[in-house]
């Protein structure tokens, strides 16, 4: 992917990788981020912005979904989670659970740490309204998601967006 740090006319690329990957365009205002971008992507819940030499996305991809990315040979190398050069699978510790209500299951083990971290004023209390400390997934109701990738080619690109077309998240 052609890399795009400082260019004033990105838009053009970035709007042709996006049509070519069958993700809808968004105009914003001009970011002054390191690709200086008035255009950018979404395709349902899955937010697409253009990096250097890649797309940063977001967005809750179930489990099942990243492993058969990743099962790809283009998704093994080309859809990086949360940008890691290693390119490893879809499991611990990248996997999120959270409930339906948008909350993440952390295990109790780590409630003691939260705490200190109240305790010492280095976090809010309402911080832990986003969590669920609990070792049993099954009866929060918890399901498995990665949240966030890198890609790194149009051909990851268009993977990406056919898979999520194909499993109904768009």
């Amino acid at each position: 992917m052609k890399n795009l740090a400082g260019n004033q006319d990105c838009d053009l690329q970035i709007e042709n990788e996006l049509l070519r990957s069958g993700i809808q365009g968004m105009r914003v205002d001009r970011v002054g981020d390191e690709v200086p971008y008035s255009l950018t992507g979404q395709l349902g819940g899955f937010s697409f912005t253009r990096a250097w030499s890649y797309w940063r996305v977001k967005g809750l991809l179930p489990l099942e979904v990243a492993q058969e990315l990743y099962a790809d040979p283009i998704g093994k190398t080309d859809i990086r989670i949360e940008g890691n050069g290693g390119c490893p699978p879809p499991e611990k510790p990248w996997v999120k659970w959270l409930t339906s209500a948008g909350k993440e299951i952390i295990p109790t083990d780590q409630k003691a740490g939260y705490d200190s971290l109240i305790q010492k004023n280095l976090l809010s209390a309402e911080v832990l309204d986003k969590y669920i400390f609990s070792d049993d997934l099954a009866s929060v109701g918890a399901k498995p998601y990665i949240i966030g990738y890198h890609i790194d080619s149009e051909a990851g690109l268009r993977l990406f967006a056919d898979t999520l077309k194909k499993h109904g998240l768009v």
